[in-house]
C-alpha cells in the first residue's frame, strides 16, 4: 500500500492541480467593481445594451423592432459626438433568401495618414426566436463602450470603423452590401469582428483570417487573459458556421473573431435575454476587443498590409500566449525525436541496448493503443449509442458523459500499464517518448495548427525520460537494482552487488540510494521528470476538452476521451509501477464510470 501511495499521490495531486488551473481559465475572471475612464466598463457597456434593446422584443432583418433598436443604437453614436450614417442595400444569405438591410456605420478619426483603417464589427439583428441579447448585443455594447473610450483617450494612428451590420443570422447579408459597396471597406485591412454562440464564459478568440506570426505576437503582447488557439480557428473553419468575418476575410481583411461560446443552450431562444448576460463575460469581450483595437490602430499602413509567415500559437492556461512560425512545429518534433534517442544511449549504458529498444517498442504499441482504442471505442458510443438520442442539432454534453469519457480513458491507460509491464521503468518512459515524438512529427506535417498540442508534450516527455534515464543510470551506478527496475542486465547487477559487498564504501552509497528509491523501486528523482511531462500534457490538454465540450456539445465526447488519455499519456511509465491488482482497480473503475455515465447521459 505505501508503494502505491508514493506512486498515486503525487499523480493524483498534479493531475487535481491541472484540472483546477484549466476550470480557471475556463472563467472570465471577476468583474472590476470600479474602472477608471480610459478603461472599458462591463456596467455602462450592459447600460448602453439594456437601452439599444428596449422592450427586449426579438428583432429579426426588417422588423419593426429592428427599426427601433437601429434608431437607438444611432441615438447612442450620437450622443458620444459621432457622426453616424444608415447604408441600405440588398443581398442574398441562405437558400437564396434575399432581404434589404441598413448598416449602421461611424468612424473615429486617427491622427495619421487616412489610407486604411482598422474596423470593429458586430450585427444588430436577432433571431425571430429571441431578443439576442448575447448574439449580439454582447458586440453592440461592446462596440458602443470601446468607442466611448477611444473617443476619451488620444487620437489613435489609424481610424476605427465602427459597423453595426444588419442582415447577420439570415445569411451575413449586412457585411456583404457593405464589403460590396462601401468606399470605406477599400480603406478597412483588419477588423476585430464581436459575436456570441452562447450568454456566458471567457471571450474565446476563436477564428482568425490571415494571421500570421507578426500578427499573432501582436495579440499576444496586447490580449488580457486570452482564451486562444491556432487550432480553434482550424477547426472552425471546418465547421458548417460563419460570421461576418467569413466576408471580410474573402474581401482579403485580416480579421480577429472574439465571442463566448457559453451556456450554449440559451443561443438562439428566448432566455437570449438580459437577465442571461454576464457581467464578466461582457467585461471579458470588451477588454480583449478594446486591446486589439487599439494595437491594431497604432500599427502603420505597412505593418497592417505585410504578407506573414504562417503560425502556430496557443494560450498558456489563459497567462500567455506562445507564438512560432509553423515551419518550427517539425523541428521541434524532431528535437523530440532527438532527445529520446539521447535516453536510449543513456539508459543502454546499464541495461542491454537490444532488450531496452525491444521493451520501448513493446511500450510505445501501448501507448498507440491508449490513444486510439479508448476514442475510437467512445465515438462509436456518441455517435452510435448516443446519436439516435440527439437528433436535430447541437445538443449539451452532461458531466455524466464527461465522466464516461474519463472513465474510459481510465481503462485505457490501465490496460496500457499492463501491456508495457514487461519493460523497465526507463523503457516504458523511453517508448512513451518515442511515441509520442513520432506522433508530434506527423501532426507537424499534415496539420500545423494543431501541432503545439502534440509536440510540446513530446519534447516534455523526451525530456523527461532523458532525465530519468540520467537518475537511474546513476542509481545503478552505486546500488543493485531494487525490484521493480528491470533496466539493468542481472549479471552487471550481481557484479556491482558483489562489489559493494567487499567495500564498506560501496554499502554506506547503497543504503544512501535506497533511502532515494521510491516502494516500487524506483529511484524518487526519476519520479518527477514524468510527473512534470503530466503536468504539461494535462495543462495543454484538458483546457482543450473543456473549450471543446462548450462548443461542439455531445460531439465533443470522443475528442474529450482523447484529451484525456494525452493527458494520461505520460503517466503511464508510473503507472506500470502499481501493484497488479490496483491497476486492476483502476481498470475496472475507469469501466464502471464509462458505463455509468453513459447511463446517466441517456438519462
Amino acid at each position: 500500500m505505501k508503494r502505491d501511495s508514493i506512486l498515486l499521490v503525487p499523480l493524483v495531486l498534479v493531475l487535481a492541480l491541472a484540472l483546477a488551473l484549466a476550470l480557471w481559465r475556463e472563467g472570465p475572471g471577476p468583474v472590476r467593481a470600479e474602472t477608471a475612464p480610459d478603461a472599458f466598463s462591463p456596467q455602462r457597456a450592459f447600460e448602453a445594451l439594456a437601452e439599444v434593446l428596449g422592450d427586449q422584443a426579438p428583432h429579426p432583418v426588417g422588423s419593426e423592432a429592428n427599426r427601433r433598436v437601429r434608431e437607438r443604437i444611432v441615438s447612442r453614436l450620437e450622443q458620444l459626438g459621432l457622426a453616424p450614417e444608415v447604408e441600405r442595400g440588398e443581398a442574398c444569405g441562405f437558400r437564396g433568401r434575399c432581404e434589404g438591410v441598413e448598416n449602421i456605420l461611424a468612424v473615429i478619426r486617427g491622427s495619421g495618414a487616412r489610407e486604411t483603417a482598422v474596423m470593429l464589427a458586430s450585427h444588430y439583428d436577432s433571431v425571430p426566436a429571441g431578443p439576442g441579447a448575447s448574439d449580439d448585443g454582447l458586440g453592440v455594447g461592446v462596440a458602443l463602450e470601446t468607442a466611448r473610450v477611444l473617443l476619451g483617450g488620444p487620437p489613435l494612428r489609424r481610424d476605427v470603423v465602427l459597423l453595426f451590420a444588419d442582415g447577420e443570422e439570415v445569411g451575413l447579408l449586412g457585411a456583404q452590401v457593405f464589403v460590396r459597396d462601401h468606399p470605406l471597406a477599400r480603406r478597412v485591412v483588419e477588423v476585430v469582428n464581436v459575436d456570441a454562440r452562447g450568454t456566458s464564459g471567457a471571450g474565446l478568440l476563436f477564428e482568425t483570417k490571415r494571421v500570421g506570426v507578426a500578427s499573432a505576437r501582436r495579440m499576444a503582447r496586447v490580449l488580457p487573459r486570452p482564451h486562444t488557439s491556432s487550432l480553434f480557428s482550424a477547426v472552425y473553419q471546418q465547421m458548417p458556421n460563419d460570421t461576418d468575418l467569413t466576408v471580410f476575410g474573402g474581401a482579403g481583411m485580416r480579421g480577429y473573431n472574439l465571442a463566448v461560446i457559453g451556456d450554449v443552450r440559451y443561443y438562439h431562444t428566448a432566455k437570449d435575454d438580459l437577465a442571461h448576460v454576464e457581467l464578466a463575460s461582457l467585461q471579458h469581450l470588451g477588454d480583449g476587443a478594446l486591446a486589439l483595437v487599439r494595437e491594431l490602430a497604432q500599427s502603420t499602413d505597412a505593418v497592417a498590409t505585410a504578407d506573414e509567415t504562417p503560425a502556430v500559437w496557443f494560450d498558456w492556461l489563459g497567462l500567455a500566449i506562445v507564438v512560432w512560425p509553423a515551419w518550427w512545429s517539425p523541428l521541434l518534433a524532431l528535437t523530440a525525436v532527438a532527445i529520446t534517442l539521447g535516453a536510449v544511449f543513456v539508459a543502454s549504458a546499464s541495461s542491454s541496448a537490444r532488450s531496452l529498444v525491444r521493451d520501448a517498442t513493446l511500450s510505445a504499441l501501448a501507448i498507440v493503443g491508449l490513444l486510439a482504442l479508448p476514442s475510437a471505442l467512445t465515438a462509436a458510443c456518441t455517435f452510435g449509442v448516443l446519436g439516435p438520442f440527439s437528433r436535430g442539432g447541437w445538443h449539451e454534453l452532461p458531466w455524466p458523459g464527461v465522466a464516461a469519457a474519463v472513465g474510459m480513458a481510465c481503462l485505457g491507460a490501465g490496460v496500457a500499464s499492463h501491456a508495457a509491464r514487461s519493460g523497465g521503468f526507463v523503457a516504458r518512459l523511453v517508448g512513451a517518448a518515442a511515441s509520442s515524438s513520432v506522433l508530434a512529427t506527423l501532426v507537424a506535417l499534415v496539420a500545423s495548427s494543431a501541432s503545439a498540442l502534440f509536440v510540446v508534450p513530446a519534447l516534455a516527455l523526451a525530456t523527461a525520460a532523458l532525465v530519468a534515464a540520467w537518475h537511474v543510470r546513476r542509481a545503478h551506478g552505486s546500488a543493485p537494482s531494487p525490484r521493480g527496475i528491470t533496466d539493468a542486465a542481472p549479471s552487471e547487477m550481481a557484479a556491482k552487488s558483489e562489489m559493494a559487498a567487499q567495500s564498506e564504501m560501496a554499502a554506506q552509497s547503497e543504503v544512501a540510494v535506497k533511502s532515494e528509491m521510491a516502494a516500487g523501486g524506483v529511484p524518487l528523482l526519476a519520479l518527477l521528470p514524468p510527473l512534470a511531462a503530466t503536468f504539461v500534457a494535462a495543462t495543454l490538454w484538458l483546457p482543450i476538452a473543456l473549450t471543446t465540450r462548450d462548443a461542439l456539445g455531445l460531439a465533443a465526447q470522443p475528442g474529450v476521451t482523447f484529451a484525456s488519455v494525452a493527458t494520461l499519456q505520460p503517466a503511464v511509465a508510473i503507472l506500470s509501477e502499481l501493484r497488479p491488482r490496483t491497476r486492476i482497480a483502476m481498470t475496472v473503475l475507469g469501466a464502471v464510470l464509462f458505463v455509468a455515465g453513459t447511463v446517466g447521459a441517456l438519462s
